[in-house]
């Protein structure tokens, strides 16, 4: 569905004025904000089948090298890749890199705070460095079955986050991302178009740390 009314609304017009070009922009980043604030809304359930997981008492070795990209960030990632393909294909560069950017601001921003939500809930982030959750009473659900639950939620964050910041780093330059070869590589800090996210995921990997930081980023 995506596909098709994307590719409408850029091809409304052989040659639209400027205020039908704004318009097809505005139409654009809504759309992917739509998506977004979807997938979401579902990373909470996602989120809890990551905890229950880890009370099934998998040994944590095993548990960190059977963990992929879930469901949930591999269709956030096929979404925005339509979006960039059907861009590329239909929009000039100076078009492209104004929707690009103000997608790569909103995913940026807003799945940032999202992990960040998901990690404290678990168990993790602030809730693990107080002991306590926001009302006070005793740790999350991850720390009330020995930690299982909290680290299985990190590990899945953290590949999520990686497979999210690569997808996000296709759309730097105005869909040409930052190029080696003929893959796309996406260096820490540099030219990924996601510094909120990668910001939020070196905080979360470190020891003690919290993803208490990261619910001061900015929901655009």
């Amino acid at each position: 569905m995506i596909v098709s009314l994307l590719t409408r609304l850029v091809l409304s017009g052989a040659a639209p004025c400027p205020s039908r070009l704004a318009e097809i922009h505005a139409k654009l980043v809504a759309i992917m904000r739509e998506r977004l604030q979807v997938h979401c809304k579902r990373l909470p359930s996602v989120a809890a089948a990551w905890v229950a997981q880890g009370r099934e008492g998998a040994e944590d070795a095993e548990a960190a090298a059977a963990v992929e990209p879930s469901d949930f960030a591999k269709a956030l990632s096929k979404e925005v890749g339509t979006l960039r393909r059907v861009i590329v294909s239909f929009l000039s560069p100076t078009d492209r890199r104004d929707i690009f950017g103000k997608v790569l601001d909103l995913f940026d921003a807003q799945l940032a705070e999202a992990f960040a939500r998901v990690e404290k809930s678990a168990g993790t982030g602030a809730g693990r460095a107080g002991g306590a959750s926001e009302d006070g009473e005793g740790g999350g659900p991850g720390e009330a079955n020995g930690g299982h639950g909290t680290r299985q939620t990190a590990a899945h964050i953290r590949v999520d986050g990686a497979l999210l910041r690569q997808t996000l780093g296709s759309l730097s330059n105005g869909g040409d991302g930052v190029r080696v070869g003929d893959g796309v590589r996406v260096e820490d800090g540099d030219g990924d178009g996601a510094p909120l996210l990668a910001a939020y995921l070196c905080r979360s990997a470190e020891p003690g740390a919290g993803g208490e930081a990261a619910e001061s980023t900015p929901v655009v």
